[in-house]
């Protein structure tokens, strides 16, 4: 398919893209707005060691079970207790009445994100900026003053502060932004599948119907060529039988009378001969005319059934389309 083609698909059915791209953001919008608007509340701590103790592999791993550990720790239904309970005036019935919906919430309001150096980021997930603002307050006061509860080491691991909170201005979950875009791409992958399948679907159709009419024109080109070589061939053969009995005539005539042997009924014999042979051309000739009309008759009935033919086929290509 040519460029130029392809645009003239696409302006053909710009309709149906169109609606294609508005279905898609209208679920979007469902999907995205059905959900609460929350904003984020975030900070990023370090996990500080003593490391004439240690040596460089035994820091890295420390490292990894510390942030292995805090991501249980902050996750676990007691330290959601703790949080509730640490004097940041935190509102409790956000997170529901009951133990198995209060954990659930709590774990899409906090999240934990890690890394091998030994940097925590805390992100706190909230319809409210102030309460995403003092629920992270609350994680870190724990976390930094309140971490020796949770150590299985000694006390040369110190967590400290290394960025002050910062809460969004907008909404970041659901990223709104961020769906509709992905929606965009989605639609126009789905309109460029929906072209190529209308493309090869007339494609197929047009090199269908040229197939059909090549078809048509050979057989009709095929019955053409017979009714044109049958009469042709019974009229050399009748030419040929005309000339052997024009022969056996002339023989007849040439012969000589004056042959002492040639009796009256020679001459009667031969007479009757020759009549015997002109009925018998006669027979003949009326036998050829009868076969020459129903071979002509077949050659017309033949013509009808193809023309009945072309025209099905014709009535159900229409129909294929129309459909």
């Amino acid at each position: 398919m040519t460029i130029k083609s392809f645009i003239n698909l696409i302006k053909e059915e710009a309709g149906t893209l169109a609606l294609i791209l508005a279905v898609l953001l209208a679920i979007t919008a469902i999907i995205t707005f059905s959900q609460p608007l929350r904003y984020e509340a975030n900070n990023k701590l370090l996990i500080q060691q003593d490391i004439s103790k240690f040596d460089p592999y035994n820091v890295f791993k420390v490292n990894e079970y510390y942030n292995n550990l805090i991501k249980e720790i902050v996750h676990s239904e007691s330290f959601f207790k703790q949080v509730l309970d640490s004097g940041y005036n935190i509102n409790a019935d956000y997170f529901g009445d009951n133990r198995k919906e209060q954990i659930k919430t709590w774990n899409k309001t906090v999240d934990i994100i890690s890394t091998d150096i030994g940097t925590i980021e805390i992100k706190i997930y909230h319809t409210d900026t102030k309460e995403a603002k003092q629920i992270l307050l609350a994680i870190t006061d724990i976390l930094v003053n309140k971490n020796s509860q949770y150590q299985n080491l000694d006390n040369n691991i110190d967590i400290k502060i290394i960025n002050q909170i910062t809460t969004s201005n907008y909404p970041t979950k659901p990223n709104i932004i961020l769906n509709f875009i992905y929606t965009i791409i989605i639609a126009t992958l789905i309109s460029l599948l929906y072209l190529y399948y209308k493309s090869e679907k007339e494609y197929h159709s047009i090199d269908k119907d040229d197939n059909s009419n090549y078809n048509n024109k050979m057989e009709k080109n095929n019955i053409d060529t017979e009714k044109k070589m049958k009469p042709k061939a019974l009229t050399d053969n009748s030419e040929t039988e005309n000339h052997e009995n024009n022969i056996k005539t002339e023989n007849y005539y040439n012969r000589d009378f004056n042959d002492e042997k040639y009796t009256e009924e020679d001459y009667k014999d031969d007479n009757k001969e020759y009549e015997d042979n002109n009925s018998l051309n006669n027979n003949e000739k009326e036998n050829d005319e009868n076969n020459n009309e129903k071979q002509e008759k077949s050659i017309k009935e033949g013509e009808e059934i193809n023309l009945e033919k072309e025209i099905e086929e014709e009535a159900d290509i229409n129909n294929l389309f129309n459909k």
